[in-house]
């Protein structure tokens, strides 16, 4: 398996190539959207407070399953959502081992942020609360969240490297976990300039969501979700190169 150096503005091209596989089936993506949402939230809800870890050592197997669907809408042009867990038994070990190692990588990361940047009084007694917790509450604990948050963004890119391209290498390629993180690495490092602006291509609809009131960011999430992991799919197929034909009917650059 080989890989390609693309140049920066990919980045963009596989949020366009994103969207362009949501149009091809809206409806069954936005009813995807809504069982993943509500998987989410009664995981984290229902287990708190290891509802959050449960959700991260499930998430390569939850991205698995997206990407089957991806495929199918590539190849179809249509989504079938009992098919999106169809053949994945051989990888299942991998992908939840893959989820595992993250939790433990974040959680090693947080213990050495908490070192770095102490948690405020005010911040322990928020998560303490959650989700029962007011608006005084969030914004007393705001600057140190904030923070601490950063920290631990910028000590995580070790992580996004080799977690990125790894659940689509092990379903569509059958790699074993450690040959997945190795190439899954070398491709991003390889690739940083389409990856920083696709990054940033991503996070301003995203931060413009987050801060809407529920009722309108709600629906804007449930779509920005399917594309969110058809453009992970279209970087895969865009950077390794060997992959069957190209994403059907190719945005043009």
């Amino acid at each position: 398996m080989r890989t390609q150096d693309v140049p920066a503005r990919h980045g963009w091209l596989w949020i366009k190539q994103g969207v362009s596989l949501f149009k091809k089936a809206p409806l069954p993506w936005l009813t995807m959207s809504m069982l993943w949402s509500l998987l989410l939230a009664i995981t984290i809800l229902v287990l708190w407070p290891l509802g959050a870890f449960v959700v991260v050592v499930l998430y390569p197997l939850l991205v698995a399953i997206w990407l089957r669907g991806c495929q199918q809408v590539d190849e179809t042009g249509d989504l079938k959502i009992s098919e999106t867990f169809t053949g994945l038994r051989p990888q299942l070990g991998s992908l939840l081992a893959l989820g595992i190692l993250i939790v433990f990588a974040q959680t090693t990361i947080s213990f050495f942020a908490s070192k770095l940047v102490p948690l405020d009084p005010e911040l322990i007694k928020l998560v303490a609360k959650y989700p029962d917790f007011t608006p005084e509450d969030a914004e007393a604990a705001a600057p140190s969240l904030l923070t601490f948050t950063i920290v631990q963004l910028i000590a995580s890119i070790p992580i996004f490297l080799a977690s990125w391209f790894a659940p689509p290498l092990i379903v569509f390629r059958g790699m074993k976990i450690w040959h997945a993180i190795r190439w899954s690495v070398y491709a991003s490092i390889s690739n940083i300039g389409a990856l920083s602006l696709y990054g940033l291509a991503c996070a301003i609809p995203l931060l413009i969501a987050g801060g809407l009131p529920g009722m309108l960011s709600a629906p804007i999430t449930l779509v920005l979700t399917p594309i969110f992991f058809a453009t992970i799919y279209a970087g895969y197929r865009d950077i390794f190169i060997d992959t069957p034909e190209p994403i059907a009917e190719e945005v043009e650059e």
